[in-house]
C-alpha cells in the first residue's frame, strides 16, 4: 500500500530497475510519459508552422519535436521528408549522427530512424524524471541496486498529474503482475483505496435512496471533465440520461464535461455578476470502477474539448502556444487547416522540383559550352 508520495516514487523506481537496460522501454514511467508526450505531439504535428515554431523554442522537448515532425510528414503530409530529416539531424547534433543515418532517405529508412531516436530521447526523459527525484543506479552492482540521494525538486513539465499517474500505475500493476513474476513488492495504491471509498459512498447513497445527490469524485485538470455521482432528481425528465434510467435508479455515476457558458450573468435580482457554466453528461454507469476505467481511457479524446472553441470564436490568439489549440480551434477547422497545409506543402514541393530541374539544366548548358 502506498503510504506517502515518496513511497509511490520508490515503487516507480523499483519497477524501472526491475528491467534490463535494453528492456526499460517496458517500464511504467516510459509508457506513461510516452502517452502524455504523444498527445502533445499530435496537436503540434497538425501543421508545418506549429512544428517549426516549436522547434525554435528554447525549452523544446526533443521527443515531442521529433514525434510531431514525423506525424506532420507521415500522417498529415504537411512537411517534406527533407524537412523532417533536417530536424532529426539537428536534434542528434551534427557531430553525433551515426554513419547509417548520415544519408537518410526513403520511407523505410526514415521510419527506422524515427523509431530508434524516439526511444533514445524518451529513455532520456525517464532518466531525467528519476534523476530529478534523486535516484541513481549503482552500475557496479550486479543487480543494479538503487542509490537514493537527497531529492531535487521535480520539475513540472505540465504532463504529470500525480493522481492520474498513481491510478494508471495501479492499473498497470494489476494488468502485469502474476504470481510467477512479481515486481516491486506490494502494489496496493492510494488510488485503489480512494476508489474503494467512492464505491462505498455510492452504495450508501443507493441504500439511503438519495436521489438529490451531487458529488464530484474526480476532475481532470486539462479538460474540466470529471466523474460525478448524480441523483435521479437532478436530471431533466426530457434528457437522454433520464430516459435510460429505470424507476429503481436512485443515482448514477456519470462522466460529465463542459458544454457552454450561459450568458445570464446580469439577471435581475442577482446579487453577483456570476458566470453560469453548463455541463453535460456523456456517459452514465451503475459502477464506480467502470466509470473510472472509461473516463481515464478517454480523457485525452477531443470530445472533452469540443465545446471550448465555440466559446473562443474558433480562433487561437496571436502569440498563444499551440498547446492550447484544442481550446480555441474546432476539429473541423483544424482539418481544413491541415488540408490547406497539405496543399501548400505540395505546391512548395513542386516549386522546389521545378527549381532543381532549372538548376540541372543550367549546369548541363554550362558543361556543353565548356566542351565547345
Amino acid at each position: 500500500m502506498i503510504k506517502s508520495r515518496d513511497d509511490f516514487f520508490n515503487m516507480l523506481w523499483e519497477d524501472y530497475i526491475s528491467f534490463d537496460e535494453k528492456e526499460r522501454d517496458q517500464c511504467f514511467v516510459y509508457s506513461y510519459l510516452k502517452q502524455k508526450k504523444d498527445s502533445r505531439a499530435e496537436v503540434i504535428g497538425r501543421s508545418r508552422e506549429a512544428v517549426m515554431e516549436y522547434s525554435k523554442q528554447k525549452k523544446r522537448d526533443k521527443y515531442i519535436l521529433l514525434k510531431s515532425a514525423y506525424l506532420a510528414m507521415e500522417r498529415n503530409e504537411v512537411m517534406t521528408e527533407e524537412e523532417y530529416v533536417y530536424i532529426l539531424k539537428d536534434l542528434i547534433g551534427k557531430n553525433n549522427i551515426p554513419k547509417k543515418y548520415q544519408n537518410l532517405c526513403g520511407k523505410e529508412a526514415v521510419g527506422q530512424a524515427e523509431k530508434a531516436f524516439e526511444r533514445r530521447f524518451l529513455i532520456g526523459c525517464v532518466c531525467d524524471f528519476f534523476y530529478n527525484l534523486g535516484y541513481r543506479a549503482n552500475k557496479n552492482s550486479e543487480h543494479s541496486q538503487s542509490v537514493k540521494l537527497p531529492s531535487k525538486h521535480l520539475k513540472e513539465d505540465g504532463y504529470n498529474d500525480e493522481f492520474e499517474m498513481m491510478y494508471r500505475f495501479s492499473v498497470y500493476n494489476n494488468d502485469n503482475m502474476t504470481e510467477a513474476t512479481p515486481k516491486g513488492g506490494s502494489f496496493g495504491s492510494l488510488d485503489d483505496e480512494y476508489i474503494e471509498k467512492c464505491i462505498r459512498l455510492y452504495d450508501t447513497l443507493l441504500k439511503e435512496k438519495n436521489s438529490m445527490a451531487f458529488v464530484p469524485l474526480y476532475i481532470d485538470q486539462a479538460t474540466g471533465a470529471g466523474i460525478y455521482i448524480i441523483g435521479m432528481d437532478k436530471f431533466d425528465e426530457e434528457s437522454n440520461s433520464y430516459e435510460k434510467m429505470s424507476q429503481k435508479d436512485v443515482c448514477l455515476v456519470c462522466i460529465v464535461y463542459f458544454y457552454t457558458v450561459d450568458n445570464i450573468a446580469k439577471v435581475k435580482d442577482s446579487p453577483n455578476d456570476d458566470v453560469y457554466l453548463t455541463m453535460t453528461v456523456k456517459e452514465t454507469f451503475k459502477s464506480v470502477k467502470k466509470a473510472f476505467d472509461s473516463f481515464l481511457a478517454s480523457v485525452s479524446d477531443n470530445d472533452f474539448y469540443k465545446f471550448y472553441p465555440d466559446e473562443n470564436d474558433d480562433r487561437l490568439p496571436y502569440g498563444a502556444d499551440e498547446h492550447f489549440n484544442l481550446y480555441f480551434i474546432s476539429k473541423e477547422k483544424a482539418e481544413d487547416m491541415r488540408r490547406n497545409a497539405v496543399k501548400q506543402a505540395m505546391l512548395e514541393k513542386e516549386k522546389l522540383a521545378k527549381l532543381k530541374l532549372q538548376e540541372e539544366e543550367r549546369i548541363r548548358q554550362r558543361s556543353m559550352q565548356k566542351k565547345h
